[in-house]
């Protein structure tokens, strides 16, 4: 695959003893997913532990699709249903897939839990979400799963928190132990009503003047209050009535909702959670901005085909730097010849530099707010 040389991708090497003989796997990972240089012990746990027999299979937060991949190839009678909620993890679970020649695998992106039946469920919670949201994907995929369907969990912390939420739906929840670690597993019994463990946040925020109202989940961005460098961008950009206006890496929707509230523009969002997405529609609503289209998409995937006068981002600097080096290509590519683009960023990630030096940019650093700078950048001509 060719890739340019900012974007950083790894190859996963993984062995699987199978029938007296050995299997090995390759898969392309990327930045701003789980444990991309190896396989987590808890994905190595759950495919120890798995039954192998023909099943629709159903594997919830499938990062780059190591566990539905070795299912669907070393099985063909089973039917893989990979769910994720990052559209790059998505593109990485199908790609993964093609390359391992892994047939009746497929891959949805969802926030919670795909609709259907199935009757075995694999779950290894991604260690950085917080407990109850895990908890809530867990009840919202047993809802899924057929009565007498067998369900296991792996991780590495906070076993029992998982295995709380099994005995809802279960008799009789049991430990397995594997070479790579434990996994929790019961067999759904009985019909039950999924308990609820995420409960949406509201807040206000004013700025200059104007007031939106919030609604957020565990899990997203600030999802408590708007962020300081969020609120340093707003404050310091300038955006024209009858814009074509990108809020990129959209988050919960701020930006376009203070945006729009404030401009008669067209707005456009993008964010690669599906469940930040869900938030976005929803917030940019209650406070009556009307988007264009909100994409859930790798960086600009989701827009490739616009032009833009306007681009407004806090850009998700911790998913590291293939993320964010895209997301940058992708604005210099889709902004307009005297478009700008608008960041706010930590003033020791020196955006304003990388902007000159690898994208052309012309570049003012326009303020400087505690520990963070707004850039306006414009294509040099």
């Amino acid at each position: 695959m060719n890739t340019p040389e900012w974007e950083d991708r790894h190859e996963v090497v993984f062995e699987v003893e199978c029938n007296a003989s050995t299997r090995t796997f390759s898969f392309w990972t990327r930045d701003g997913l789980v444990s991309k240089s190896c396989v987590r012990s808890p994905e190595r746990a759950l495919i120890e532990a798995i039954n192998r027999s023909g099943n629709e299979i159903l594997i919830l937060d499938a990062n780059y699709g190591v566990v539905g991949t070795v299912l669907a190839t070393e099985c063909p009678d089973n039917h893989v249903t990979m769910a994720e909620t990052s559209a790059r993890a998505a593109d990485c679970c199908r790609t993964n897939a093609i390359l391992n020649k892994a047939e009746n695998v497929e891959t949805e992106l969802v926030p919670w839990s795909p609709d259907g039946e199935y009757d075995c469920l694999a779950f290894a919670p991604k260690p950085y979400v917080p407990t109850d949201v895990n908890k809530e994907r867990l009840a919202r995929g047993l809802s899924n799963i057929t009565p007498g369907g067998q369900c296991y969990v792996a991780t590495t912390e906070g076993m029992d928190a998982y295995r709380t939420v099994l005995a809802t739906a279960c008799d009789e929840v049991t430990m397995v132990k594997t070479d790579a670690g434990s996994v929790i597993t019961g067999r759904r019994e009985r019909d039950f009503i999924a308990n609820e463990y995420v409960t949406e946040r509201e807040f206000r925020a004013t700025i200059d003047g104007y007031t939106n109202r919030f609604v957020t989940i565990p899990s997203l961005f600030s999802p408590e209050e708007l962020d300081t460098g969020t609120r340093a961008l707003l404050r310091h950009t300038s955006v024209p009535d009858g814009a074509r206006v990108l809020d990129l890496a959209c988050g919960y929707g701020p930006v376009g909702a203070f945006v729009g509230a404030k401009t008669d523009c067209e707005l456009y969002a993008t964010d690669d959670n599906i469940l930040a997405t869900a938030m976005a529609r929803q917030n940019y609503d209650r406070n009556g901005v009307r988007a264009v289209t909100v994409e859930t998409a790798d960086c600009l995937d989701g827009v490739a085909d616009e032009t833009f006068d306007i681009v407004l981002t806090n850009p998700p600097t911790h998913a590291g730097k293939g993320v964010t080096m895209k997301m940058l290509q992708g604005v210099r590519d889709r902004l307009a010849d005297d478009g700008e683009f608008w960041l706010v960023y930590n003033e020791i990630m020196h955006y304003d530099r990388k902007l000159r030096e690898s994208f052309d940019f012309a570049v003012d650093v326009v303020a400087s707010v505690e520990k963070f700078k707004i850039a306006v950048a414009r294509p040099e001509s």
